[in-house]
């Protein structure tokens, strides 16, 4: 089954917080959809006033849920931090061996202005490359409250280099096609979010069925007044007996140690209800497909 895995040793913590939590809004959201039938029922009786007790019941039920959409973007956050981790080490090593080499320049007697200022140079160049990351990633996590008009492939493009790492040592091919110039309305880092929950989907079926040259592909495209994002993979596709439970929250066919179910549920959130567009799944020959209007 498709799901989410949030598994790195950065937020093991961030897990068991998680955890603990599930069972009690497992059995809020069963009182909710109680209260929500009962609240449908008195409306429907204008003679009669509504039970104050239950709105704000339903009010406070539906705020928990919108918290768990909150840790789950927290264990989202707890993964990048690994992501950035794994790609400083490069950057890293570059400028500790400039440093180690002006040294031995000195040491040697080969040390000229020429080549301090190039290897200060290149040091500088690296620093600044670390620094961008790091603003990507903070412009990443803050929340949009306003909507607004962005570039697509852009940001298609920056969601998928915040994983990029994860993917390589997976060896996972992920290919970006979207129109020229297509562009779309809404909150970009929240459409981020769910781009990442999904690929990181697919990221986890092709490791737990050891899919051989795991690929991704994603397009976009200009779909009537809508702008339509697909994620396709040859992960196998999703099992028919579970296609219409997948968007349910806390649903998984994994050892809830791996997975608390959060992944799609979160992405079609915000979706449909932060953006006012459609979160559907079907199977293509070989794989899944993901599809996003919006």
């Amino acid at each position: 089954m498709r799901g989410n895995k949030q598994g790195t040793p950065e937020n093991d913590d961030l897990r068991k917080q998680l955890e603990r939590q599930t069972e009690e809004l497992r059995t809020c959201r069963a009182r909710l959809r109680a209260l929500e039938q009962r609240l449908e029922e008195l409306t429907r009786q204008p003679d009669r006033p509504l039970d104050e007790n239950i709105r704000q019941e339903v009010d406070r039920i539906r705020e928990k849920d919108h918290l768990q959409i909150l840790r789950s973007r927290q264990a989202a956050m707890a993964e990048m931090v690994g992501n950035i981790a794994h790609q400083w080490r490069q950057p890293l090593t570059t400028v500790s061996l400039l440093i180690q080499d002006l040294r031995e320049c000195y040491v040697y007697g080969e040390f000229t202005r020429e080549y301090l200022e190039k290897n200060v140079d290149n040091a500088l160049g690296v620093i600044q490359r670390m620094s961008q990351t790091l603003n990507e990633y903070r412009s990443f996590f803050s929340i949009d409250t306003e909507s607004r008009i962005f570039e697509v492939r852009e940001l298609l493009e920056r969601s998928v280099s915040f994983i990029e790492s994860s993917l390589r040592c997976r060896n996972i091919a992920v290919t970006i096609e979207a129109d020229n110039g297509l562009a779309a309305t809404g909150y970009p880092n929240e459409l981020s979010q769910a781009i990442l929950n999904i690929i990181g989907n697919a990221r986890e079926v092709f490791s737990e069925r050891q899919t051989g040259e795991p690929m991704i592909r994603i397009r976009a495209f200009r779909e009537g007044s809508r702008t339509v994002v697909t994620v396709i993979d040859n992960g196998g596709g999703i099992p028919e007996a579970v296609m219409d439970r997948i968007f349910e929250p806390y649903f998984t066919t994994r050892s809830p140690e791996k997975s608390l179910g959060l992944g799609l549920y979160t992405a079609r959130i915000i979706i449909e209800q932060k953006m006012g567009g459609r979160l559907t799944a079907d199977n293509v020959e070989g794989g899944a497909r993901f599809r996003i209007e919006i």
